[in-house]
């Protein structure tokens, strides 16, 4: 039922589905710049418009990274993920619901200057050909000097689910406001080709916006360009693909910090890797199942 209904939250798929990282592990790439490197950049930085253009650039580099054909595991209840980046900042994620399906993070820097949470409650709009990932969580970004930001990172759109070419692309508008000096900016995703706004051909990874002014209409600032690519505001370019390096969090964390529920200990994702797909398929179908009878024990205590 759970494929006529198309309610992929709750279809269990095949191994060969995912990639071999789990949804914790993933959502880290969203972070990719920021943690390692804008973050920083905002620290230093006392112009607010400016350290609002360099999260928003921060975030929209990261996309391509985020981008992937295949999906992650779906957590299950309670799992658990430590990261860290080359310079220091760490990332700790937990998976606090199963349906809905909801994780929380916490993100440091590696001098403590800034502190990030979110709360993903993510959810899918499903159609016979398609699939809206709709990531409705709220990152929370806040500094040492009590400035604060807060976004929502836009739709994922998969297209190609039952029949044709696979493509995964990203819906806006991306919204990243500094709630402290309420400042808003907006940031449209693969716009229509406008010459007015310079925009010539449309592309599904060009980007168009800047920083609004009060009435909400009208952009005080302009970031345009490609998150393939680069991205440009006001005239100068604060990211490149070809010349910023990514980083994902890989570099050695204590032993003692990594818990017995992080999921790079779960069997399915070792078989996995080890590309033992049958035994990896029979691993998650008891996990599953563990998840699921663990779920009705707790529903039948008493409150």
């Amino acid at each position: 039922m759970s494929i006529f209904k198309m309610d992929f939250t709750r279809f269990s798929f095949p191994c060969g589905y995912s990639e071999q990282r789990s949804f914790l592990e993933r959502t880290a790439d969203l972070f990719t710049f920021v943690a390692d490197d804008y973050g920083q950049q905002m620290v230093n930085c006392g112009v607010p418009e400016q350290r609002l253009h360099l999260l928003a650039t921060g975030i929209i580099g990261a996309f391509y990274i985020y981008m992937q054909a295949k999906k992650p595991w779906n957590p299950v209840l309670g799992e658990t993920y430590i990261g860290k980046w080359p310079n220091g900042a760490q990332i700790f994620g937990e998976q606090s619901s199963h349906h809905p399906p909801i994780s929380d993070f916490q993100i440091y820097a590696p001098d403590n200057s800034w502190y990030c949470h979110a709360h993903c409650n993510f959810t899918i709009s499903s159609g016979m050909f398609q699939v809206d990932v709709l990531q409705c969580g709220k990152f929370e970004l806040e500094f040492n000097d009590g400035t604060k930001y807060e976004w929502e990172f836009p739709t994922i759109c998969v297209q190609g689910i039952i029949r044709g070419a696979r493509y995964v692309i990203i819906k806006g508008p991306l919204i990243v406001k500094d709630v402290t000096n309420g400042l808003t900016c907006q940031v449209e995703i693969a716009p229509k080709a406008d010459k007015t706004k310079g925009i010539a051909k449309q592309r599904q990874t060009t980007i168009y916006g800047g920083i609004l002014d009060g009435t909400g209409k009208n952009y005080i600032s302009k970031i345009t360009g490609d998150y393939a690519d680069k991205v440009v505001v006001d005239g100068e370019e604060l990211w490149n693909i070809d010349t910023k390096i990514a980083h994902r969090p890989i570099a050695p964390v204590d032993e003692d910090m990594i818990l017995p529920s992080d999921c790079r200990f779960r069997l399915d994702r070792m078989y996995l890797i080890q590309k033992n797909m049958d035994v990896a398929d029979e691993a998650k179908v008891i996990i599953e199942e563990s998840q699921r009878r663990e779920e009705k024990l707790r529903d039948r205590v008493p409150e």
